[in-house]
C-alpha cells in the first residue's frame, strides 16, 4: 500500500482532445449545418476534474491508456503541466487518438464522444497499491467496465481505505451498473441522469435505497439551479450562480472535483456544495473543458459570490 500522511487522490479515467467548432444554427437529421473551426482543447471528464483538484493544490494521480502518437504525447505533457502525476499511465500501443467533437451555440454545447477502442485496462500490483492507499478514487462507470477484475480490484482498494466517488451520467443505462454503484461511497448525477436512474421510483425511496447499500451521499447537479446534496436523514439545497455562459463543458467535472476536494480537506457539507457552486459558475465563463481550474485563492473568490446552502431536511 501507498498510502501516505497527506492524502491523495487518483483518478481513474480518460484525457482526450476536444475539437471545437461554432454554429449559428443547431439541424436536424437529414440537415446541414456550417460548422466554424474554433480551437482543440485538452479535455476528458475524468481527467478535467483532476486538473481542478491539482489546481486547488491536491495530491492527484491519473490512471489513462494512452499511446506514444504526438497527440497522446500532448495530453500527458498538458496534464503534467497541471499539476498531475501521470506516472502510472497505462502503455496501449493500438488506441486511436482519443477525442470529442463539441459544438457551441449562444454559451451551450452538443458534445459527441468518439468511441475510442481500447486495449482492456489490466491494474498490476503496482497500481493497485496506488488505488489502496488512495483517500477517494473518482472515475466513472463507463471506465470501470473496461477494467479488469473491477470489483476485486475496487473491493480490496475499498477494504484498504480508499472510497470510491462515481460521476454518474446516468442518461444511458449502462451507466447505472449496479455492480460499481452498490460499492460507491459517493455518486453525483445531473438532474436528468438522476431521473432516468430512480425511474419509477420517488427520491425518497431511490436515496433510501442507495443510502442502504451503504453510500455516504448522494449530489444531483441542477445546472444553473444550483445542487442538493443528500445524505442520510439530511439534504443540503444550494441555489445556482447566475452566470453568462461562455462554454458550460467541463462544468460538472469542476463540480464533482471541487465537492470532493471540499469534503477530503473536512469542510461542512453545506460550505462543499457552495464551492463546488462557485467553482462550477466560474468554468462556464471560460472556453474549454479545463476552465474550471483555477487557484485556492480565486475558487474562494467565486464561493464568496455564490448564494448560501439551505438544509431542507434534517438530521432525525
Amino acid at each position: 500500500m501507498e498510502r501516505q500522511d497527506a492524502p491523495y487522490l487518483v483518478f481513474l479515467g480518460e484525457a482526450c482532445i476536444d475539437e471545437y467548432y461554432e454554429t449559428d444554427r443547431w439541424g436536424e437529421m437529414g440537415d446541414k449545418m456550417m460548422l466554424r473551426p474554433v480551437e482543440n482543447l485538452v479535455g476528458g471528464m475524468v481527467a478535467n476534474a483532476a486538473g481542478v483538484a491539482a489546481g486547488l493544490g491536491q495530491k492527484c494521480y491519473l490512471v489513462d491508456s494512452l499511446s506514444d502518437s504526438p497527440v497522446c504525447r500532448q495530453l500527458r505533457a498538458a496534464m503534467e503541466a497541471e499539476g498531475i502525476d501521470t506516472s502510472y499511465t497505462l502503455h496501449d500501443p493500438g488506441m486511436a487518438d482519443p477525442k470529442c467533437i463539441i459544438v457551441t451555440q449562444g454559451g451551450e454545447r452538443v458534445v459527441c464522444v468518439v468511441d475510442t477502442a481500447r486495449a482492456p485496462r489490466r491494474i498490476t500490483p503496482r497500481h493497485q497499491r496506488l488505488l489502496d492507499g488512495a483517500a477517494w478514487i473518482y472515475t466513472i462507470v463507463r471506465t470501470l467496465q473496461q477494467v479488469e477484475d473491477a470489483e476485486a480490484v475496487l473491493d480490496r482498494a475499498r477494504a484498504a481505505g480508499a472510497k470510491l466517488y462515481l460521476d454518474v451520467e446516468g442518461v444511458v443505462a449502462e451507466d447505472n451498473d449496479p455492480r460499481f454503484l452498490r460499492r460507491a461511497d459517493g455518486l453525483t448525477f445531473n438532474e436528468q441522469g438522476f431521473a432516468a436512474f430512480r425511474g419509477d421510483r420517488s427520491e425518497g425511496a431511490c436515496l433510501k435505497d442507495l443510502f442502504a447499500g451503504g453510500v455516504e451521499f448522494v449530489a444531483v447537479t441542477l445546472g444553473p439551479g444550483g445542487c442538493r446534496v443528500h445524505t442520510p436523514g439530511r439534504t443540503i439545497a444550494c441555489p445556482g450562480l447566475p452566470v453568462a455562459p461562455v462554454d458550460t463543458t467541463g462544468a460538472g467535472d469542476t463540480w464533482g472535483a471541487a465537492f470532493l476536494w471540499a469534503r477530503v480537506n473536512g469542510w461542512a457539507l453545506g460550505d462543499c456544495a457552495r464551492f463546488a457552486n462557485g467553482m462550477a459558475a466560474r468554468a462556464c465563463t471560460v472556453l474549454g473543458a479545463r476552465g474550471g481550474i483555477c487557484t485556492l485563492e480565486e475558487a474562494r473568490r467565486w464561493m464568496d459570490r455564490a448564494p448560501q446552502a439551505v438544509e431542507t431536511r434534517a438530521a432525525p
